[in-house]
């Protein structure tokens, strides 16, 4: 009997080894599709802290899965300020692992995420990729992933539901629309970034634009001349 109970104890202990240990390779390995030096502009609107103006991310350190970045934010009415926050994302799937502070949550998630997969925000819970589609953000077409975060049962948290939009190569977000228990909203989108160009329209539909424009000038000043002639 005693000998069954070790055999049972170590058992569980190695199914536990063995789930640590993929756990802990699976967040490791994650893409990371931002590099320092990169950067992010938004436009925020927030109707449950009556803020209207901008916020910039900077990213200045990243090792691996964990990065460092600034963020300035402004409105007339707050004016600027500013901030110093932290990632690592193979810390985010340990709910062990206490949230920090300084980390603004879900602004990047890992690079490459597919409809189906599941990744985790420390004790936040588990978020699902359920869509993917193609927009335009910061001037150009990306492919974007799409999840809705809703906060696990007895959590505290100050939103009821966060529907996420992220750039599906580099993690990046390029909108969000944050809903709370009051009616209010808060959202923000994409505006610029030095992480991709903006798509430079075809210089042959240009031309034709011009072309376009000229016969119609034409055509209209040849009609004028016509009916002067009529009525003279």
């Amino acid at each position: 009997m005693k000998n069954g109970s070790i055999l049972v104890i170590a058992i569980a202990l190695l199914f536990f080894y063995l789930a640590t240990v993929y756990t802990a390779a699976a967040y490791v390995n994650v893409e990371i599709g931002i590099k320092s030096g990169d950067w992010m502009k938004y436009d925020v609107v927030s109707d449950e802290r009556n803020f209207t103006g901008w916020q910039r991310v900077d990213i200045f350190s990243v090792n691996g899965t964990f990065f460092r970045f600034n963020t300035t934010t402004y409105s007339e009415s707050f004016g600027y300020h500013y901030e110093t926050g932290k990632y690592n994302m193979s810390e985010m799937g340990f709910h062990s692992v206490a949230y920090p502070d300084d980390t603004i949550e879900f602004f990047v998630i890992p690079a490459n995420l597919k409809i189906g997969n599941t990744f985790y925000y420390y004790n936040w819970g588990a978020t699902t990729i359920t869509s993917e589609n193609t927009e335009t953000f910061a001037g150009a077409t990306r492919q974007v992933i799409y999840a809705t975060y809703e906060p696990p049962t007895g959590m505290h948290a100050e939103a009821t539901k966060v529907e996420y939009k992220w750039d599906k190569i580099t993690g990046i977000v390029v909108q969000f629309l944050a809903y709370y228990a009051d009616g209010k909203t808060s959202s923000g989108k994409l505006i610029d970034t030095n992480m991709w160009q903006p798509q430079e329209v075809n210089s042959w539909l240009w031309y034709g634009i011009i072309l376009a424009v000229i016969i119609i000038v034409a055509v209209g000043t040849l009609f004028a001349v016509r009916r002067r002639k009529r009525t003279s």
